[in-house]
């Protein structure tokens, strides 16, 4: 695929600019990127906050890529970018978000947008890179942390999205069963115990996975079940 990157000082967000793109006549392989969100979003409505140059924000356009696909290939991706550069890197809180133990590192939201009969879906990525610890203490309501805190070193945003876009080239080659497995195995709180809610329900019980569909498999006291969509409140070591 031949990439097309367009950068912006500062956006609404970066998925509305993808959009606002799509509609006059830009396809897949667009990325957008930029320093600062001033409406940046995560799933249910959430608001994502970030400071000026601390953080990656970045949406990837793709093109007859359902939107779970193209979430799990954006996730995987962005992680390999990260090892190649750190010791360690962050792990997948399904569905989306990525987590250094419970502390979430960034997320991803996937909208899909039909043009013309042509259908595109667009992965919107925010990383927390820069931050120190009294950033985020001051700036988030929720447990948070960056890059730079969990793997001791200072990050620059340009070469590290050249780097998850290269990731994604690599795994558009892939078999989807290939890139699955690689979710899989970076998927955090596995055979652990989690609450979660899901259509409006609490449910309790012990993490098994995904399946082929990527549903989290949840194993209850009654049964086994696979839950399409849902949000993961808590994770027990």
């Amino acid at each position: 695929m031949n990439w097309k990157t367009i950068e912006y000082d500062k956006l609404d967000s970066t998925n509305n600019e993808a959009k606002r793109l799509i509609l006059k006549g830009e396809g897949g392989g667009l990325v957008v990127w930029a320093q600062h969100q001033l409406r940046g979003r995560g799933r249910h409505g959430r608001t994502w906050w970030n400071l000026p140059g601390k953080s990656l924000l970045a949406s990837f356009v793709f093109e007859n890529i359902e939107s779970g696909e193209a979430t799990r290939l954006v996730s995987i991706s962005a992680i390999a970018a990260v090892r190649k550069n750190s010791s360690g890197g962050p792990l997948i809180k399904w569905p989306n978000d990525l987590v250094y133990r419970k502390k979430k590192v960034g997320g991803i939201l996937s909208e899909a947008l039909s043009k013309r009969n042509r259908d595109f879906t667009v992965v919107g990525l925010g990383l927390n890179l820069n931050y120190t610890r009294k950033n985020l203490i001051f700036g988030r309501r929720f447990s948070a942390t960056s890059l730079s805190i969990e793997e001791n070193r200072h990050w620059e945003t340009g070469p590290l999205l050249l780097g998850i876009r290269n990731e994604v080239e690599k795994r558009l080659s892939r078999s989807k069963d290939e890139n699955l497995a690689e979710y899989r195995e970076n998927l955090a709180f596995l055979n652990t115990r989690i609450s979660m809610i899901t259509d409006g329900t609490k449910v309790n019980g012990i993490f098994y996975g995904v399946d082929d569909r990527g549903f989290l498999i949840l194993k209850t006291k009654t049964d086994v079940r696979s839950v399409p969509a849902g949000i993961v409140r808590k994770a027990r070591f």
